[in-house]
């Protein structure tokens, strides 16, 4: 479960994350915990089981092995256990029929459910992964591991995952509500940075605030304060203590992420701690001590899932941060019913704030609209607004660039902001719904000028950007045909081969407008007789001012743009053009 391995279900969680905000949306009757304890079953059991949890399910298809999760995690704690105390009553506790049949009953319900759960492991389509399961099944024979140890390791992670994830997520809140000037930092990065879609992977290394709410969150909060116990598995000293082989040792993480002499101001929710103050890019974790990872254990029994969790709660706090303001909810006397920073429950190893209730208020009044967009798809984006790059990428590259992609509309508010930030702003209004041709896909790795475009990747033919390059087309905001034009014969010039610069407007590549020859053909005989035909004139209101339509006074139907319906006069310019006309119809 190393940084590399789990990157793969980082389209599934953030789908679940922006599915969790979407929930807190439209099914306000459920409590902020129940849906903390949605996601976190859901992505853990997705990830390692392919099955994923919905709002109207709940969790229930996996209360049973919750209920063994509790169980078990109950073992974890020292004092549970008598022979923790007392070793030398084993023996006698082993002979012992009620405990044996306890402890077989308990064995045996846990194996039946593990081995439900993994038998019944399904492949997802939904995102490019394959679930730990399936991974085990094919690497099993490689690795020489039984399916018996499989299914182990695979209950062992999602006891491990989902409790703890539960325990950050409401920690999480509980720290936005005691830190409103930190909730409003962060939310401040989200707008700059992702402005008015759902954050995504893509937006990690420009979201470091968001990333140190993650990581102060862990230690804030660190859900298991003990870790799990180590033992010594031979006698060893340190710094003049002589610790003996059985010894148990117990990791106090708490104690470890409220040392002042790592984290000063131990107490303070302080998610700047983990970036450089001069430049406020992520600092890198110590070396010897992992001073920001340390919630998640030590040395050999360090949390396999580190990277998957931290993963899970920085999207999860992102979409919740850039979707909601946290309130406390307030009393009939108009006093707010707080929860403070220590009234803390456990389950087991696991500690986290007691249940509290909360105010999220929309940060956006088509809140819902969006994320019920973002979860329809998380397709990477390039737009293409230069004529060079265009005809390298388009034409020259058609046979990787040229699929169809699959629910582009999904990303519809996304696509808007971003074409929004790189075309000129004068022309907003005109470019945002309708700057660009329909969107090819890449159907397989493709490289260009040393940059990496994944298969997949929905590349946006901005042609109004090229049809206003300036390095293209000398002052290109003038109506001029004479630039297709020889200046010296006044002869048309052919297209240039390589970008097609005359019928740019028509699209690029494989999916260039099949119809192009024939609305050539149509454009051309309409403009020739209007212009024969008509002179074209402003009307005049009743002060002999004209009414004009300006140039970018612009409406859109679907991708199609054009300038708004207006006025005109048009005065013919032959006394018998009825005539003519008529005469022209009946070749």
């Amino acid at each position: 479960m190393n940084i590399r391995a789990v990157a793969r279900f980082y389209p599934m969680q953030e789908h679940d994350a922006a599915y969790f905000a979407l929930g807190l949306i439209q099914y306000p009757e459920k409590k902020y915990d129940k849906h903390v304890h949605r996601f976190a079953t859901s992505t853990i059991s997705g990830a390692l089981y392919g099955k994923r949890i919905d709002h109207k399910d709940g969790s229930g298809v996996l209360q049973k092995i919750e209920e063994i999760t509790q169980r078990w995690t109950d073992t974890f704690m020292p004092q549970n256990s008598v022979v923790d105390t007392l070793p030398f009553l084993e023996p006698v506790i082993r002979r012992v029929k009620w405990f044996r049949k306890q402890a077989d009953d308990w064995h045996e319900k846990t194996t039946t459910e593990g081995f439900r759960l993994y038998s019944a492991a399904n492949e997802t389509d939904s995102w490019d992964a394959t679930t730990t399961v399936q991974d085990f099944e094919t690497n099993r024979e490689k690795y020489g591991v039984s399916r018996d140890d499989a299914m182990w390791n695979t209950l062992a992670l999602y006891m491990a995952g989902q409790e703890t994830t539960h325990s950050v997520m409401r920690t999480f809140a509980l720290a936005m509500l005691h830190n409103p000037s930190v909730m409003r930092a962060a939310q401040s990065q989200l707008d700059a940075i992702c402005e008015s879609r759902p954050p995504m992977d893509a937006d990690r290394p420009r979201l470091p605030y968001i990333e140190g709410i993650a990581l102060e969150t862990f230690r804030w909060g660190v859900p298991a304060p003990t870790s799990v116990l180590h033992a010594a598995s031979a006698d060893f000293v340190y710094e003049g203590y002589m610790i003996p082989k059985g010894t148990i040792l117990i990791d106090n993480l708490w104690s470890q992420t409220r040392d002042a002499s790592v984290y000063p101001d131990p107490e303070a929710f302080n998610p700047s701690r983990y970036l450089d103050q001069s430049t406020g890019n992520l600092l890198p974790a110590a070396a010897d001590t992992h001073d920001s990872l340390l919630a998640f254990g030590h040395g050999r029994r360090v949390c396999l899932g580190r990277d998957f969790a931290l993963n899970n709660v920085f999207i999860a706090c992102a979409d919740l941060l850039w979707a909601f303001d946290f309130s406390w909810p307030i009393d009939e006397h108009g006093n707010a019913i707080k929860c403070g920073v220590d009234e803390m429950v456990d389950h087991a190893i696991v500690v986290a704030p007691r249940p509290f209730d909360l105010v999220l208020t929309p940060r956006r009044k088509d809140l819902e609209e969006r994320l019920m967009a973002a979860l329809k798809g998380s397709q990477a984006y390039v737009v293409v607004n230069s004529v060079r790059a265009a005809a390298d990428i388009f034409d020259r590259m058609s046979g990787s660039t040229s699929d169809r992609p699959v629910m582009i509309k999904a990303r519809q508010f996304y696509v808007r902001d971003l074409l929004s930030q790189l075309q000129n702003h004068t022309l907003q209004q005109v470019l945002e719904p309708t700057s660009h041709s329909p969107p090819p896909d890449v159907c397989g790795m493709a490289f260009y000028e040393g940059y990496t475009i994944p298969k997949g990747t929905v590349l946006i033919d901005n042609l109004w950007s090229q049809t206003r390059d300036d390095s293209v087309y000398a002052d290109p905001e003038a109506f001029n045909p004479s630039r297709y034009l020889n200046p010296s014969t006044g002869n048309l010039l052919p297209p240039e081969v390589d970008t097609h610069l005359s019928l740019l407007a028509f699209g690029h590549g494989r999916r260039a407008c099949a119809g192009r020859d024939f609305a050539l053909n149509s454009v051309f005989i309409a403009c020739a007789y209007l212009v024969w035909a008509f002179d074209f004139l402003w009307p005049v209101d009743e002060h002999g001012n004209e009414i004009k339509c300006g140039v970018d006074e612009m409406i859109d139907h679907a991708v199609v743009v054009a300038p708004r319906p207006f006025d005109l006069v048009l005065t013919p310019r032959q006394r018998d053009l009825e005539e003519r006309l008529t005469a022209a119809m009946k070749v």
